[in-house]
């Protein structure tokens, strides 16, 4: 889902239907009579009329039928004027009022109305029909308590030959008591007015949570748009907006109708309404479209600026069909509203919107919804709180169907084909204390591994993302667990269950709970280096040295000797040094790609060539990639005493798993401040933190992503140390914490 801010790109969660985006164009079957029709007499808001004998139809007895009641005349300068009451040519019933100047030198001619009483500083909407053979202008008169008069022109309406309206809002200024409005000529010409009114503005309907939602109330000042509604548009194209009886059941409804698109979209959207940050809203309304349309929230946020997400596309219907989204107000929302339009060409009709609050989801071990029993909103396809997510090239399909570990329902995904990116359901980021370590744990099935990253929301507003341990494929009900230490600034976290390669997975009973540390006798570190660059002796070894470390390096055979990659002379002086000497393959493969002769060959000959090169039995593996799965796991213990993953975390004597050993990944970007902060966690738990490092470059637009330099490992190396934390290499260190597991 795009996430789009006035100011940045903002990342929050939403709850939204998954609705199968189609193709933008004309649908074959098109929506019956898509031309949009002229606007028709909607029903305006009743507000009441403060002017007495509005249409001129109750005549003033003792003025013998010459007035209308509750009106004079009044006229003034240099022409000849002429006032009429018995016009049958009337806007309704069956009298309007009529004034004719035949010559002007100046002044003007108006029809008065008796002056109401108003409070100053509270909106009028003046309205009259007219038709006028010249241009007219219409004049507030305010009556001020002090007895002294004001004025104010309000308008100059067109000439127009036939009846028309005008409409007009204003405020009467402080200090005034009484109102009246003119209506003036002031040329050689006629004007004829009917159905005069000035009413507070009227008050619409919010019975449905958003304003005038079934569309009946006509704006009071322009008949032809809905109250409390507006239209936009951007980018190219030709967009036409239509309030007419195109409704469903025949009621008002709304049109949009797009040609000549080339960019941009055009859409209707209701006055925002106040919301309240953190809650969940379920928006419906009903549509008929020609063509694929969307469904955007725009959320006010507290200082101002807006914040735009997606709420899903629709498929193009001949028959009036129903759209149902929830989501979740982001922190700071203040207030929303909700766009429905088009980005092509065709013709969509809205109509009966509503906008209403859901429960919230209650919080089920740690996680929203986390037995997924209680559905996005009545009927919908999705559960509350969670919601799918796909990215790059791919078939993926997300259900919600019955059954599951308990309870009637799981989250479901299936992909039937894949080259890149991956398929994932997550739920809402929940928050977190970053002082304490968390248990991640679910139940699932499925035909195929399930990767595993929590993300984690930083203090900044940033994330980070940490690779959990796979859920190895299980065709009945299995728990996973893991524990968690999230970064000292984490405010949330929320927990990815994704699909990287076709096959299918469904999950149930998501828990992140806080967690105890099951200690070892004391705090262990250790330093790795993968992939056996030249950097690990030219430019690693002399900061080793200074600090009597010893590290374990994870060496592809198939690559030393190569320029750039260690030798076997550099390897032994690495090991007559103290260091560790481990397995990285032959040729660096993904051990989840191969066959399993290709396997058994990238774990066997790694070690056996090693053997024969006087290093020993190597009793420790890192996999490529830090790939794996459950028949990669068997062949490497095997031939393995251990595998080194990149799976984020730390070992615990509670956890410890010493073919799935877990660790911090050094890239570019970390810091001493960083390790610093990921020793203090281990000494503080007594668990075991195993570094990953790759090459250690002296120019870092030398390096890649994954790089450091030396200034930093001797940084972090001392981050270490300052803790106190004894640096082993992974031999040493299982040497040590085995007995302690596998003792009472």
């Amino acid at each position: 889902m795009n996430v789009r801010t006035t100011n940045e790109a903002v990342r929050f969660t939403l709850l939204a239907a998954w609705i199968l985006a189609s193709g933008c164009g004309a649908s074959s079957s098109d929506v019956a009579s898509a031309e949009v029709k002229g606007a028709g007499n909607a029903t305006a808001a009743s507000p009441v009329n403060l002017v007495a004998n509005p249409s001129f139809e109750t005549v003033l007895a003792t003025r013998a039928a010459a007035l209308p009641a509750s009106w004079t005349t009044g006229s003034w300068g240099t022409n000849t004027v002429s006032y009429r009451y018995d016009d049958a040519d009337a806007h309704s019933g069956g009298r309007s009022a009529r004034i004719d100047i035949t010559s002007y030198t100046s002044g003007d001619a108006k029809w008065i109305f008796d002056a109401v009483p108003v409070t100053a500083g509270t909106k009028l909407l003046f309205r009259d029909y007219y038709k006028a053979s010249v241009a007219t202008k219409v004049v507030a008169v305010y009556q001020q308590s002090n007895g002294t008069v004001t004025y104010e022109t309000l308008g100059v309406p067109p000439l127009r030959e036939t009846w028309d309206t005008f409409a007009v809002a204003f405020t009467p200024p402080a200090g005034t008591s009484r109102v009246t409005v003119y209506h003036l000529i002031a040329a050689v010409g006629s004007l004829q007015i009917d159905d005069v009114s000035l009413s507070l503005p009227p008050a619409v309907d919010l019975s449905t949570g958003v304003p005038n939602g079934s569309l009946e109330q006509g704006s009071d000042l322009e008949l032809s748009k809905p109250l409390g509604w507006l239209n936009a548009t951007t980018g190219s194209s030709t967009a036409v907006f239509g309030y007419s009886t195109a409704g469903r059941g025949g009621s008002y409804g709304l049109t949009v109708v797009v040609s000549s698109w080339a960019s941009g979209d055009a859409k209707w959207y209701f006055d925002p309404q106040p919301v309240v940050a953190g809650t969940r809203y379920l928006y419906s309304d009903n549509y008929q479209s020609t063509s694929p349309h969307f469904l955007t929230a725009r959320v006010t946020m507290s200082n101002g600026t807006f914040t735009y997400f997606g709420l899903g596309s629709l498929a193009a219907s001949s028959d009036w069909a129903l759209a149902q989204v929830a989501f979740v107000i982001p922190s700071g929302g203040v207030a929303v509203t909700v766009f429905h339009g088009l980005a092509c060409n065709g013709t969509l009709r809205i109509d009966d919107v509503a906008l209403s609050v859901l429960p919230s989801a209650p919080i089920v071990n740690g996680v929203p919804n986390g037995d997924l029993e209680l559905p996005a909103y009545p009927s919908a396809d999705l559960p509350a709180a969670w919601h799918p997510n796909v990215w790059g090239t791919n078939v993926a399909t997300f259900s919600y169907p019955a059954g599951g570990h308990t309870g009637s329902r799981c989250v479901r995904v299936d992909v039937a084909s894949l080259s890149s990116g991956a398929a994932s359901w997550y739920f809402d980021p929940q928050p977190v204390d970053p002082a304490v370590p968390y248990a991640a744990g679910f139940y699932y099935r499925s035909g195929t591994d399930i990767a595993v990253l929590a993300t984690v929301t930083l203090s900044d507003g940033t994330n980070v993302n940490l690779q959990l341990p796979p859920a190895l494929g299980a065709a009945s009900w299995t728990a996973y667990s893991t524990r968690i230490s999230l970064p000292v600034n984490a405010v949330a976290a929320t927990i990815y269950y994704k699909l990287s390669r076709a096959g299918w997975a469904e999950i149930d009973d998501a828990s992140l709970l806080q967690t105890t540390t099951v200690p070892f006798v004391r705090a262990l570190a250790s330093v790795t280096f993968d992939d056996a660059w030249l950097t690990d002796y030219t430019n690693a070894l002399p900061v080793l040295q200074k600090h009597q470390v010893n590290a374990t390096h994870y060496v592809i055979t198939g690559l030393l000797e190569n320029p750039n990659r260690l030798s076997v002379d550099m390897l032994a002086a690495l090991q007559a040094g103290g260091d560790e000497i481990g397995s990285h393959t032959v040729d660096h493969a993904d051990l989840t790609s191969l066959s399993s002769a290709d396997l058994d060959y990238e774990l066997s000959q790694s070690k056996q060539f090693l053997a024969a090169n006087g290093f020993g039995q190597v009793q420790d593996f890192a996999s490529p990639y830090g790939a794996y799965n459950g028949p990669a796991l068997a062949a490497i213990e095997t031939y393995y005493r251990s595998h080194r993953t990149v799976d984020v975390g730390y070992n615990t004597k509670g956890d410890l798993d010493p073919y799935r050993l877990k660790v911090q990944n050094i890239n570019s970007t970390v810091t001493a401040a960083q390790v610093d902060a990921w020793a203090a966690q281990a000494a503080a738990d007594r668990s075991w933190l195993i570094l990953v490092y790759h090459d250690v470059v002296s120019d870092p637009s030398q390096g890649t992503a994954y790089s450091t330099t030396p200034a930093l490992l001797d940084a972090q190396l001392a981050a270490l140390q300052a803790h106190d934390l004894p640096v082993l290499t992974i031999q040493k260190a299982l040497d040590e914490v085995l007995p302690q597991v596998q003792s009472p």
